[in-house]
């Protein structure tokens, strides 16, 4: 049996059409209103409003803009049959910069409901790790923590220089593909446990 990315024969063009649609729509509509509630955040932060739920809404508004200007390249990317001009660094860092994205979006959207719910059920006893130092320290956690997570699991390169394809290698790397269950536990299954 071979071992090429051929044998897979997984067909590439499939999703073209689809997923050119859904990345233009999200992108057509989440970059101007992340850019509308990041000034509505800006003018609540200016009034003394919003306190720890302002810097975790801050910083889930900056990771979702993040994501949402490598959606461009993502669209060009399928509209020229899954080749990648860019070259192997863009590919691994607009890669690396939209599952940085993926994790910290969900890591923030559990904080701010864990944030709600101490809130409402402990509102005295938890007023002292309720504070903008501590969601300041929390954010800072978070995004270093998921970058150094998706570093381990995208590098060595996920460029096929060969097919000039980017993140869509077949058969996957066993460091991958253990990257990718992590992904799972840890994008999907705690944070379902954690909301439930």
């Amino acid at each position: 049996m071979s071992n090429s990315n051929d044998s897979c024969n997984l067909p590439l063009n499939t999703d073209t059409l689809g997923l050119t649609y859904i990345y233009s729509l999200a992108f057509s509509l989440g970059l101007p209103c992340n850019l509308l509630s990041l000034w509505g955040l800006y003018q609540l932060g200016r009034s003394g409003g919003g306190g720890c739920q302002l810097v975790y809404i801050l910083n889930l508004l900056l990771s979702d803009l993040l994501q949402l200007l490598t959606l461009p390249l993502w669209i060009l990317y399928l509209q020229g049959a899954h080749r990648w001009p860019y070259g192997r660094p863009a590919c691994e860092f607009v890669g690396y910069v939209f599952y940085v994205n993926v994790y910290a979006s969900v890591v923030f959207l559990c904080i701010i409901a864990l944030d709600r719910c101490l809130a409402i059920v402990h509102p005295l006893s938890s007023r002292g790790v309720r504070t903008v130092r501590v969601a300041s320290a929390l954010g800072v956690a978070v995004w270093t923590l998921t970058f150094l997570f998706c570093l381990g699991g995208l590098l060595p390169s996920v460029f096929d220089a060969e097919r000039l394809l980017c993140l869509e290698q077949y058969p996957v790397s066993l460091r991958y593909a253990h990257f990718k269950i992590a992904t799972v536990v840890m994008g999907f299954l705690l944070p379902c446990g954690i909301l439930g």
